[in-house]
């Protein structure tokens, strides 16, 4: 998974936004991956793990959307191992002396776009989030978190969860979320489909995760 703070995740956004260029070596690869599976790749780098004693060389592919990604792995996200053994074949007939201990090489997928939507939910401020709470007139609302990367909206009871599913606050609310979030959607990802908003209650948070986040979201 990539994670907002990883490094190959702030280079890809540098090639995203056009302040660098990916490594002119690997354009044929990347050139033939987006054509024999119609995508789009934004980086592909080399990174070498120690496992067990054992160096291990990882070939790591960023695709840009989600879609693409989706194209290598499974609903469970489980990889296509056919891809990726294709892959890793067209790596090394391209490059068969750029990787050391090239018997035990893999590659990985990852996906830019879901990360960067982590990212612009992540950084909505509370304080915004605490005046979207206020600014609807529904005294049953108890907190909105972002903590994990989508919005979860809280009402102090069930039955409350459940009246405000069925009401104009819900909608309000998603439009509100939306309205703030792209305000830090620096590539334009975000749709109202693919924002992630849950309706939960605090009744439920206190009764079923002990009044702790950690087993709530865990």
């Amino acid at each position: 998974m990539l994670l907002i703070g990883d490094e190959s995740y702030k280079l890809a956004k540098e090639i995203k936004k056009g302040n660098v260029k990916v490594v002119t070596e690997f354009i044929p690869f990347i050139d033939w991956v987006n054509k024999k599976y119609s995508v789009k790749v934004l980086n592909v780098s080399i990174e070498y793990e120690k496992i067990k004693n054992k160096i291990i060389p990882r070939i790591s592919i960023i695709l840009e959307r989600r879609s693409d990604f989706n194209k290598f792995v499974d609903d469970r996200l489980t990889i296509d191992i056919n891809k990726q053994n294709e892959c890793l074949e067209a790596f090394l007939k391209l490059y068969p002396k750029k990787i050391k201990n090239v018997e035990e090489a893999f590659v990985t997928f990852d996906n830019f776009e879901n990360t960067a939507i982590y990212e612009a939910i992540s950084a909505v401020k509370k304080d915004e989030l605490e005046e979207i709470k206020k600014s609807v007139d529904k005294d049953c609302l108890w907190l909105i978190d972002n903590t994990m990367g989508f919005f979860v909206v809280l009402t102090n009871t069930e039955r409350e969860r459940e009246e405000i599913n069925t009401s104009d606050a819900c909608k309000i609310i998603k439009e509100k979320l939306f309205n703030l979030v792209k305000l830090y959607d620096e590539f334009n990802y975000i749709t109202p489909d693919n924002l992630k908003i849950e309706f939960d209650s605090k009744e439920n948070f206190e009764k079923n995760y002990k009044d702790n986040w950690f087993y709530y979201y865990r």
